[in-house]
């Protein structure tokens, strides 16, 4: 199964966190914060998120829509760590990276444990600290998974900085895209079908032929804005 691209998410983020929490339905609105959540407790959860102390990871479609969050609050010597993954994106392994990459920054901020309160009928949250090695203890309906941390080292600073690389390229290379895709819109002139060629390879990129139709379809477009 292919890594996800998990991405850090910054205050300019915040409102597209608000749908996802909101596509939640009422049952697992309950299993992530506890208690039913009405969208206008969502929004003051949201509002009330500290991007500069906290960390927000999310997982995104191809249109940009979260599918999966984390959110790691560091609280004194610790973390505390709460996930949630829309029903469609479920199965996918997207929630254990996102828990994984979540103990690495946590390591790498040195902290010392990081910790999962949830509702002792949240089998999918138990099921993953148990997997993960986490310390399970119940009390009544709640349940707390705590995890102890070790010291960052080499390995978990360059993973946290290979994803955020990763995503990064992606994201270069999803804008590169939609530029392309604008620049080869019809010209009035015929150049689209010169540079669609040049840009499907039928000529060599870099040649003087693939650079004069890039050329003239990108006069066309800016001329027209």
């Amino acid at each position: 199964m292919q890594t996800p691209a998990i991405r850090q998410l910054v205050d300019s983020d915040r409102w597209r966190l608000r749908p996802h929490f909101k596509m939640l339905c009422a049952d697992d609105r309950r299993l992530r914060f506890g208690a039913t959540l009405n969208d206008s407790a969502v929004d003051r959860y949201v509002d009330l998120i500290d991007f500069d102390a906290d960390a927000v990871l999310g997982v995104s479609d191809d249109l940009d829509n979260l599918l999966a969050l984390a959110h790691v609050a560091p609280v004194g010597e610790g973390a505390e760590l709460g996930l949630s993954v829309l029903q469609a994106a479920r199965g996918r392994g997207l929630g254990g990276a996102l828990f994984d990459h979540a103990v690495t920054w946590s390591r790498n901020r040195y902290l010392q444990r990081i910790y999962m309160h949830c509702l002792r009928e949240n089998q999918a949250i138990l099921h993953m600290a148990r997997r993960h090695g986490m310390t399970i203890s119940m009390d009544g309906v709640d349940s707390t998974a705590v995890m102890l941390l070790s010291a960052p080292d080499l390995e978990t600073w360059v993973s946290e900085q290979t994803t955020h690389w990763r995503v990064a390229t992606e994201e270069l290379m999803l804008l590169e895209t939609r530029w392309l895709a604008w620049l080869v819109q019809p010209a009035p002139d015929g150049s689209l079908k010169a540079c669609a060629a040049a840009l499907s390879g039928r000529s060599q990129p870099g040649s003087a032929a693939w650079r004069r139709a890039v050329v003239k379809q990108s006069h066309w477009r800016y001329a027209c804005c």
